[in-house]
């Protein structure tokens, strides 16, 4: 079972992709935006296996949530799969992968499987 952060400030979206992840067999993480997702990550002592994070939020957005894991050696390795309705962000990913918004639900779980079973198309965008 892989432990995997889900980040959006839309608690809807949030609930369903935690329900995915739970069908999926992983446990999910939750949080509204990226200083709370950092608040989630100082509590969780067992390995996060991946994060999937909205671009926009209000407090921290998803570009300063990856900056602030890339930056911490015990987060730097984790995969990160940034999404957006408003299209892929300008200047280089941070993320390693990005998926626009809506997605399909299907397609999205073959996309967390990938990386938590270690493959990954870096810096991509699917």
């Amino acid at each position: 079972m892989a432990k995997i952060l889900i980040v959006d400030d839309e608690d809807v979206l949030v609930e369903l992709l935690s329900a995915l992840v739970e069908d999926m067999g992983h446990e999910p993480l939750r949080a509204l935006n990226g200083r709370e997702a950092l608040a989630v990550l100082a509590h969780q002592p067992a390995a996060l296996s991946l994060v999937i994070t909205d671009t926009m939020m209000p407090q921290m957005d998803g570009k300063a949530l990856i900056q602030a894991l890339k930056n911490d050696p015990q987060f730097a390795h984790i995969p990160i799969i940034m999404t957006s309705a408003a299209g892929q962000p300008k200047g280089e990913l941070l993320a390693d992968l990005f998926v626009h918004k809506p997605f399909d639900l299907d397609d999205l779980a073959t996309i967390i499987e990938r990386y938590v079973n270690g493959y990954s198309d870096s810096h991509g965008s699917a």
